[in-house]
């Protein structure tokens, strides 16, 4: 954050955030609303910083869903991908002498697409194919083949003068499309007042060309040469510093070379987040087993590459339980096998690493330990302290756990909001120069586990966490970010007002006048949208926020949907919004009904039930980390 006339600063916008203006105005934020880059149907807000540039996620239609409202049945659940608008298929990698793609396809669609004209029932065509059950392959979707096109899921974009733009990290023009791949995913998690953007990007796909043995019906044996397309790493943290990317390697890399994730970067140089450390298996065959077949597919059989086994095996399982049923070799290979740890890197303007280091845990690791055990930062400040969550362990025989809001200062690692009495699980999400942290904890209540925010003070360590209370005690709220002003951003549940259900609202709180506003009450009833999550806030008291706003509904190939009477269909897109503080203004429109509109007072210490319970709200767990 900037040093320079921050008393002047904090006057300021503490006095037009808390409306001590003039003039009259019926709204107190103008809705700034970013418009999403073409090929996309979706964006979240991820964050901002003081210039008021932002980073988001962009993503295209649920390929699932909207091949299920095609085709009338569900896809398989293994695979998350989003089709874009025009998505630039490469058909280069699509065969059209094999029967299974024209009989998929159809002979006329087949001859469509191979001339180049690709319409709408072509792009439905080409996803459906490659999202369907791989028949030579005998998997659940060709997607895990490794020898088609891929489709990904979410990638990054950025916001300069009020409008986003794609920003890829490592996806580079395919020469065949002469488009972005979009083939793996590509995540923006944060950016600070330099413009430097930090956040995690998955493996760009390598070509293998590869000798695949099949067997014809007369039992005769022929090569064939494929092509298979295989990630060199699971993910991989970085900075983007103008144009310059920097990897930021985790230090254990003996399984699929690694894993390492960036959540968050200061002015100073820091780079929190988390990498593996390590792995553990159980001393059983089951992993000898699986590296086995994995490498006997290509040395004996030579049906497809190593790495494509090894790779798949990744893919196909995403259990992170560290229950007895699961607690097997087999599934520790796969998604989360690897230990994470909490880390911070600090990086210097020409993307040089000057430092990595391992936070620590909070937990005893020991040689006996089988869980996929984990740290994580999420948040750091100019001064280096980090913020996150770590695994601990509620009992001497180290076989229960749970996950807590975790401080990562100097060589300690402090726990918050710990008692398992009190709170089923908790996080820190969020901290500002001022060493205030923010967070939010699983509750435990009469009728139930509440997910409720809550900050606490580094410095006043003795004033506990406080919880930003809620005049409805059921209401799951969560908290994002936190300025140096006090202002917190986050959301929360709501009535909707046409009795649908419940619903999410982004909300401010404000830590001096302990109050809790509903950002939907602070902007104009003309605006169009509704904002469900508050994601960031900078010292001008400028919110980036996500959105819903009634849209067009689109075909893939980005035409508008009519009905019978010739009426554009809507449907419900989210987008990236920015709230602009309107000098003067006030929230006395209140478009979401008066009785939704809430105004929450803090409640420090304040649950008697649950002090009675425990007789201390919280305790604060120290673990000195070993430099040996």
């Amino acid at each position: 954050m900037k040093p320079i006339n921050i008393f002047m600063k904090k006057t300021i916008i503490l006095s037009t955030l808390l409306g001590l203006s003039f003039s009259g105005q019926a709204a107190k934020y103008e809705v700034i609303e970013l418009a999403t880059p073409d090929q996309f149907r979706h964006a979240y807000a991820r964050d901002i910083n003081e210039q008021g540039d932002m980073v988001a996620a962009v993503r295209g239609n649920d390929l699932k869903s909207y091949l299920a409202n095609i085709y009338g049945v569900q896809f398989n659940s293994y695979v998350n991908s989003s089709v874009l608008y025009n998505h630039p298929f490469d058909i280069t990698q699509l065969n059209f002498e094999n029967a299974e793609l024209i009989a998929f396809l159809g002979q006329d669609s087949a001859d469509n697409i191979q001339a180049g004209v690709i319409d709408n029932t072509s792009l439905e065509n080409i996803a459906g194919f490659l999202h369907s059950t791989d028949l030579t392959f005998n998997l659940f979707n060709k997607q895990l083949s490794g020898y088609y096109h891929q489709i990904g899921e979410y990638w990054g974009a950025v916001s300069t003068n009020d409008s986003l733009s794609h920003f890829p990290v490592l996806d580079t023009i395919n020469a065949n499309t002469n488009q972005y791949s979009f083939e793996f995913n590509e995540s923006l998690t944060a950016i600070n007042d330099l413009g430097w953007v930090v956040g995690a990007t998955e493996s760009p796909y390598q070509d293998i060309p590869y000798q695949q043995k099949q067997t014809d019906a007369d039992g005769v044996e022929t090569l064939v040469d494929k092509t298979f397309h295989v990630q060199d790493y699971i993910e991989r943290a970085f900075v983007k510093i103008g144009g310059n990317v920097t990897l930021l390697d985790p230090p254990f890399t003996d399984f699929r070379n690694g894993r390492s994730i960036a959540t968050d970067v200061s002015n100073s140089g820091y780079v929190v987040g988390h990498a593996s450390t390590g792995m553990k298996v159980l001393e059983d065959s089951t992993l000898d087993v699986k590296l086995s077949n994995c490498e006997l597919n290509d040395t004996e059989s030579q049906f497809e590459p190593e790495e494509i086994c090894l790779w798949r095996s990744r893919e196909l399982n995403f259990s992170t339980s560290s229950s007895a049923a699961s607690k097997t070799s087999e599934n520790l290979y796969k998604t989360i096998t690897t230990t994470h740890h909490a880390y911070r890197w600090r990086v210097n303007a020409a993307g040089e690493v000057l430092e990595a280091k391992d936070l620590g845990v909070a937990f005893n690791e020991n040689a006996d330990n089988y869980f996929n055990l984990y740290s994580q930062a999420t948040a750091v400040n100019e001064s280096g302290i980090a913020v996150g969550r770590s695994h601990v362990y509620l009992n001497e025989a180290e076989t229960a756990l749970t996950t807590f809001a975790t401080i990562y200062k100097d060589d300690e690692v402090i726990t918050i909001a710990d008692d398992y009495q009190l709170y089923f699980e908790s996080i820190a999400t969020d901290i500002n120069n001022n060493d205030i942290v923010v967070g939010q904890a699983n509750v435990r209540k009469s009728f139930g586990i509440v997910n409720q925010a809550f900050y606490y003070d580094i410095n006043q360590p003795e004033q506990g966490i406080v919880f930003i209370d809620s005049s409805d005690e059921s209401a799951q709220t969560t908290v994002n970010a936190i300025s140096d002003n006090g202002f917190i951003v986050g959301k929360t549940q709501v009535t909707s007002l046409n009795g649908g259900g419940i619903i999410n609202h982004g909300f401010i709180y404000d830590m001096n006048e302990k109050t809790f506003t509903d950002l939907n009450n602070l902007i104009s009833c003309e605006s169009g949208v509704t904002i469900v999550e508050g994601e960031g806030i900078n010292e001008d008291g400028e919110i980036i926020a996500t959105a819903t706003v009634a849209a067009d509904a689109k075909l893939l190939d980005g035409s508008t949907i009519f009905n019978s009477q010739g009426e554009a269909i809507q449907e419900s897109n989210t987008k990236v919004v920015k709230l602009k503080l309107i000098p003067g203004g006030d929230d006395s429109e209140g478009c979401f009904d008066e009785q939704n509109k809430v105004k929450r007072k803090g409640a420090s210490m304040g649950y008697g039930i649950l002090a009675f319970i425990s007789g201390l709200l919280f305790v604060r767990r120290r673990v000195i980390k070993n430099n040996a």
